[in-house]
């Protein structure tokens, strides 16, 4: 789905990962690591592209200004293959990401 929104050679930023404890989760953490990345994105012209790995993560890059790429719907990775929780599982549901993109102004 990459290939439908970002032109072939154009540069982006990918964020590869992000995390927070569970116990310092609801304190801002991730849009203020955000923030210095979409800005300096931002005087590059540059989009920026990630997938979301839950619905909550999905929530926080929203309200950071990233947008769903798949309609909201996501992608659903490994069915058959692994549970969700990424380990392998026989006849499992798979893992659902959800693709996102910033879009410098």
């Amino acid at each position: 789905c990459k290939k439908r929104v970002l032109h072939r050679d154009e540069r982006y930023y990918y964020v590869a990962q992000v995390g927070t404890l569970s116990s310092r989760r609801g304190r801002g953490l991730c849009p203020m690591v955000m923030k210095g990345v979409l800005e300096r994105a931002g005087r590059d012209g540059t989009p920026v592209w990630l997938e979301a790995s839950s619905e909550g993560s999905r929530r926080v890059y929203a309200r950071c200004g990233f947008r769903d790429v798949e309609g909201g719907e996501g992608i659903l990775l490994g069915k058959g293959e692994c549970g969700m929780d990424g380990e392998r599982k026989e006849k499992g549901e798979g893992v659902r990401c959800w693709p996102m993109v910033w879009w410098p102004e």
